[in-house]
C-alpha cells in the first residue's frame, strides 16, 4: 500500500486517538508532562513504521509537508535512527530540538494534528487536557490556528512567534 498523506493523516488520528482514550500512559511513553511536544512527536510515528514498506512514499510525504526542513528527518530515517521501541520518547525530544523542531511543527500543522488531537480529547471527557492543549498552543503561537489553516505557517524565531 503506498505512502500518502492521506494515509498518514489517517494513521495518525488513531494514534491520536489512542493517546486521547489513556494520556497518561501517552505521556508516560513520551518522557514529557505536557501535550504539545508528544503530540509533535507522534507526528512522525507513521512515517517511522512505513518506511521500509514505502520509502519512496515516505520521503515524498515529509518532503510535502515539511519542505527543506523535511531533510534532516529523511537523513535520520536512513541512518535507522528511530528503534521499533521508544520511537516516541526519540521523537519527542527531537520536537523540542531547535534543529528539529521547525519540521515537526510544520508537519504537525499541515496534518492538523492539534485539531484532531482537541476533537479525540472532547470525546473521551479529557476536558482539563483539551483545556491545557489549548494554553500551551497559545503560549507556542501568536497566529491563531484559523490562519493557519489559510496556509500560513509560523517560524520559530519570527514575530509570528511567542
Amino acid at each position: 500500500m503506498p505512502f500518502t498523506i492521506e494515509r498518514w493523516r489517517h494513521e495518525l488520528r488513531n494514534i491520536i486517538d489512542d493517546i486521547a482514550r489513556d494520556p497518561s500512559d501517552a505521556l508516560a511513553r513520551s518522557g514529557t508532562p505536557t501535550l504539545y511536544p508528544m503530540l509533535l512527536g507522534c507526528t512522525m510515528l507513521p512515517i517511522v513504521a512505513a518506511y521500509d514498506e514505502a520509502p519512496n512514499g515516505v520521503m515524498s510525504a515529509l518532503v510535502s509537508l515539511a519542505g527543506g526542513f523535511g531533510v534532516n528527518l529523511i537523513a535520520n530515517l536512513i541512518q535507522g535512527k528511530y528503534m521499533p521501541t521508544g520511537t516516541l520518547l526519540i521523537t519527542t525530544y527531537e520536537a523540542q530540538s531547535l534543529e528539529l523542531g521547525p519540521a515537526y511543527e510544520k508537519i504537525a500543522y499541515g496534518l492538523h494534528v492539534f485539531e484532531l488531537a482537541e476533537t479525540a480529547l472532547l470525546h473521551y471527557s479529557q476536558h482539563t487536557l483539551c483545556t491545557q492543549l489549548r494554553a500551551e498552543l497559545g503560549r507556542h503561537w501568536a497566529a491563531p490556528l484559523v490562519a493557519l489553516a489559510a496556509g500560513d505557517t509560523p517560524q520559530r524565531g519570527s514575530r509570528n512567534v511567542l
